[in-house]
């Protein structure tokens, strides 16, 4: 069974996305646990460091056997999806700061709902667009 699962790219993307997840939640409620950043500027640095660590993995494990060509090619390409992918969860993630008390708890749920909330909008970006197969046409699954 689990031998199965990662092999199932969505199961494998969704891994990827947890690893990034840690990374955009732990740096952001570690910057405003010093209490000399705020929530909302927090997040900048800790989505860029997310979403470098996110390409890297999923060129070496969620899209496999791809055209390193495309991957050199895709960066620009990911760079802008997850830009927009990142507008999605910055929007969900301002909404809820606005509805729960800006505790450390309060901003790591705000961030997971914010993660959720983009994971399909970046996935299908992903397999549409960014790590096409050779052959140039997408196998969305």
């Amino acid at each position: 069974m689990i031998a199965w699962l990662l092999k199932q790219r969505l199961f494998r993307y969704s891994m990827v996305g947890g690893i990034g997840f840690g990374i955009d939640s732990g740096l952001t409620v570690l910057q405003v646990s010093t209490g000399q950043i705020s929530p909302e500027v927090a997040r900048v640095p800790a989505f860029l460091v997310a979403s470098f660590a996110t390409y890297f993995l999923h060129q070496i494990w969620t899209f496999e056997g791809r055209s390193k060509t495309r991957y050199a090619n895709g960066w620009i390409t990911y760079l802008a999806s997850t830009t927009l992918g990142a507008l999605i969860n910055y929007a969900v993630y301002y909404v809820l700061l606005q509805f729960f008390p800006p505790t450390l708890w309060g901003v790591f749920f705000a961030v997971a709902c914010a993660a959720i909330a983009a994971l399909a909008f970046n996935y299908l970006a992903a397999v549409r667009f960014i790590f096409i197969p050779d052959g140039g046409k997408s196998d969305a699954k």
